[in-house]
């Protein structure tokens, strides 16, 4: 999936075409994954941009993908390129690996 053109969008297409091998409905779907179906509906149709904020977004990718039997996480990540997504870095100075940072950056009571 990830070595598609950028533009195409394939992720919801597949995950629509696995629900239907596998013979469910998307009311099923929205029942065992709490996933509202207007979303599932925008997903399959690859109309990303009904779907809200990106967060939820992946993450409604990764629920539906993994109840589908298929690799959520893998899913996700295709969907995040799809979107032109990419895991934002930390402001500098704000990482966690770097203990004099958690100090310089904690006020502490009086």
């Amino acid at each position: 999936m990830s070595s598609s053109a950028p533009n195409k969008r394939v992720v919801g297409p597949q995950l629509k075409a696995r629900r239907q091998s596998l013979r469910m409905s998307l009311a099923q779907v929205e029942v065992a994954t709490k996933i509202r179906g207007k979303y599932l509906i925008a997903l399959e149709a690859g109309e990303y941009e009904k779907l809200p904020n990106d967060i939820y977004s992946r993450g409604f990718v990764q629920n539906y993908a993994n109840h589908l039997g298929l690799d959520g996480t893998v899913v996700a990540a295709d969907y995040a390129l799809e979107r032109g997504v990419s895991k934002k870095a930390r402001p500098k100075g704000l990482s966690w690996s770097d203990p004099q940072n958690w100090y310089s950056r904690v006020e502490l009571w009086p």
